[in-house]
């Protein structure tokens, strides 16, 4: 058994047992040695210890069947040495040294019957410590009450743990309650038994809360909940540092006792892998999958735990679990740390975890809504908004009326980069360009389009309920996700792609209308953050004064590009459509491609190809 105790929190120690098993002289003992007998549970021992011993023998418990855990050789004051440690018989138990450990073996239990060990300091033979330990089965635990652990219940844990010295006498290291909840929702798929998993870590002295976690399955993956923009509960998937994400199946999440029977994977523990020895007061495992009990305890404690003792506690209708880890070190630390964690099982068939829960809609929320309400209804306010990030501040103004929407970007010299805009003409509409040197209007495109095909407004959809009381006349969004509200809000087609809200959104209200909001916009994969902030104006009176009968007709081509031409006549296609023309809709695409026909073998080759199609953002014909 891997016996490294390997923690995935860093601020938890190893744990241990400061139990350890008495010794009484024995009506046998004589001048030559000193018997000593222990039997307790599963094992009935006998210790044997020569008079001119210079070391005793001690465990931390039994050791029962399938197996394994640690004995000790407690040197007297002074005594240096290498203790080797023998079995009798192998077939029943075996002992193993590990490496680092002078005074220590592993012992295994791997069959039933009686078998000693024996122990001497090397190049002292002829001076024998033994321990002569039986291995047996006990009586298995029912169907019934393990079933009880099997869905959704709480276990509240009380986790210490110790330092012990070289003479294996324990010392208070650090003491935690530890609260972990499984839980089952019927109306979810029953592909897996847990759906939802929290745990919480608290220092036992002051209960103050040192760690927590709380996960959810969606679907196979492991995720977590959180408010979104709506005042809803969503769920967001986990991912590791490669980006791959995290599975609930097999994970620590679910509740391991379980076997779903509808998967393909074998039961981890069973009924039978647990026996009691003491009249059904604990039922330890006993089972022969060596990692059983580290993925149970795993699961409890959410820490990489190897126990060197597991059982299921019952006392009446009363469920429990415990489980120790012995007293472990090697020779160059000075003392050996080791754990017990124990404690109950409760709300069996009803536990939940605490659950993220959307804001109560209070008194101030009444003026938000009322004025978010009517922003989105309305179809004519200018909205200002400013960018400012490493390339400097860019101020962009989006005017919005019945029939028009343009944009207005100027940079922070004041360079004007962008003026145009799309406006409504009969059933469809047209977009346009604005020389503010010359005050033209200049037609780039007409589309046949409704101009109410589609919605060109911002919605500003989201719930009010997400902003918090207003301090200093600004209300800010709570929650790590209901930020994104602030993307209904504002028309950023140029950031869209990359960025997204990161984090806090305050608003403020002026007169009963909206009036700023800032915020933060982030871009994982450019590795960039920018500052948003923007204000509102106008709601209601915001008017174009231009005279869309002077505008500028729009200039079509009448013959191909040559180097467009020339391919088009390649293909024997240069007269299917009479114009074909790149086009900038904002989205500054003015390309046109084709796709030539590949062989088998990948080759292009004309002779083989049956067509040829075009890639543009948009295929029109020129009536």
């Amino acid at each position: 058994m891997k016996k490294e105790k390997i923690m995935i929190l860093a601020s938890i120690l190893l744990l241990g047992s400061c139990t350890t098993s008495g010794e009484s002289s024995s009506e046998k003992a004589s001048s030559e040695e000193i018997t000593s007998s222990d039997a307790t549970s599963s094992t009935s021992s006998k210790d044997v210890i020569p008079a001119k011993a210079k070391f005793t023998l001690a465990m931390n418990g039994d050791l029962r069947l399938n197996q394994s855990r640690s004995i000790y050789a407690i040197l007297k004051e002074g005594v240096t040495g290498n203790v080797v440690f023998e079995s009798s018989d192998p077939n029943i138990i075996r002992a193993s040294k590990m490496d680092g450990i002078s005074n220590e073996a592993l012992l295994s239990a791997v069959g039933e019957g009686e078998a000693t060990i024996n122990a001497y300091l090397e190049g002292e033979e002829d001076v024998i410590v033994s321990k002569t330990i039986a291995i047996a089965h006990g009586t298995a635990l029912s169907q019934d009450t393990f079933n009880k652990l099997t869905g959704s219940m709480k276990v509240d844990l009380t986790q210490t743990l110790y330092d012990y010295d070289s003479q294996l006498k324990p010392t208070l290291y650090e003491q935690s309650d530890i609260t972990t909840i499984y839980e089952e929702v019927s109306d979810m798929d029953t592909y897996h038994s847990t759906d939802a998993y929290q745990i919480t870590v608290k220092d036992h002295a002051s209960q103050k809360v040192t760690y927590e976690r709380k996960y959810v399955r969606n679907g196979i993956r492991l995720a977590t909940e959180y408010i979104n923009k709506d005042n809803e509960i969503g769920k967001v998937t986990q991912f590791t540092e490669d980006g791959d994400e995290f599975k609930w199946v097999n994970s620590y999440y679910e509740n391991l006792f379980k076997f779903e029977e509808n998967t393909d994977a074998e039961a981890l523990v069973t009924a039978s892998d647990f026996e009691s020895f003491d009249g059904g007061k604990n039922y330890f495992y006993v089972g022969k999958n060596i990692w059983a009990t580290t993925y149970l305890a795993s699961s409890l404690v959410l820490q990489d735990i190897t126990p060197d003792e597991f059982a299921i506690t019952v006392d009446g209708d009363s469920l429990g679990v415990h489980f120790i880890t012995d007293p472990f070190g090697k020779d160059d630390v000075a003392t050996k740390g080791g754990q017990v964690v124990e404690g109950k099982v409760s709300e069996i068939g009803t536990a939940k975890i605490e659950h993220e829960k959307p804001y109560k809609h209070e008194g101030y929320h009444d003026a938000l809504e009322t004025a978010r309400a009517e922003i989105a209804a309305s179809k004519n306010y200018t909205a200002t908004y400013s960018i400012d990030g490493n390339d400097g501040k860019t101020t962009y103004t989006m005017i919005y009326t019945e029939d028009t929407i343009e944009e207005k970007i100027v940079d922070s010299t004041g360079k004007i980069l962008a003026h145009d805009g799309a406006h409504k003409d009969g059933t469809g509409y047209f977009t346009y360009t604005y020389d503010d040197k010359t005050s033209t209007l200049k037609k780039t495109k007409d589309y046949v389009a409704g101009w109410d095909s589609v919605n060109r407004y911002p919605t500003f959809d989201f719930a009010v309920e997400v902003l918090g009381p207003e301090t200093s006349g600004v209300y800010k969004s709570r929650g790590d996700h209901t930020g994104s509200f602030l993307s209904y809000c504002w028309s950023l087609p140029r950031y869209a792609t990359f960025y997204s809200v990161d984090g806090e959104v305050s608003l403020t209200l002026k007169d009963g209308h909206f009036a700023t909001m800032k915020g933060k916009l982030t871009s994982s994969s450019l590795n960039d953050t920018i500052t948003f902030s923007g204000e509102y104006s106008k709601i209601g009176n915001t008017t174009l004064n231009y005279d869309w009968s002077s505008i500028e007709g729009q200039a079509e081509p009448t013959d191909y590009p040559a180097a467009l031409l020339a391919s088009l006549k390649e293909w024997g296609v240069d007269k299917v459509v009479p114009y074909l023309y790149p086009t900038n809709t904002g989205y500054k695409d003015s390309t046109v491609a084709w796709v030539r026909w590949k062989d088998s073998s990948g080759k292009m080759d004309s002779n083989y190809s049956k067509y040829v199609a075009f890639k543009t953002n948009e295929f029109e014909t020129n009536e």
